[in-house]
């Protein structure tokens, strides 16, 4: 699950909708904490960073997103998400199609 990979808190922002066609949740990662990697899947991601620095792991490539930065990939590789701050970081994720 989700919440074993190193999340603080996971929360569905709105828990029907696993059953639609997009899926936001907000997640919060303790300092040096790594979510994934979360296994390919068809489908895209779009997320915006709250708070912190993140570092976004697709595949082999690599780049930061700090408060205030969105970002979108499909989700076709391995993906993972690092805290790079020194406090925790805390993102939104809108996947679809619904991964948790």
């Amino acid at each position: 699950a989700i919440q074993d990979q190193g999340i603080d808190k996971f929360e569905l922002l709105i828990p029907t909708s696993t059953t639609m066609a997009m899926e936001p949740s907000k997640l919060v990662i303790a300092q040096n904490q790594k979510v994934g990697p979360i296994k390919p899947h068809s489908g895209e991601v779009i997320g915006y960073i709250i708070k912190g620095r993140v570092l976004i792991c697709l595949g082999k490539r690599q780049s930061i997103a700090k408060a205030g930065c969105c970002f979108q990939f499909k989700a076709d590789q391995d993906h993972s998400f690092v805290n790079i701050s020194k406090a925790t970081a805390e993102l939104l994720l809108i996947t679809w199609p619904p991964q948790f």
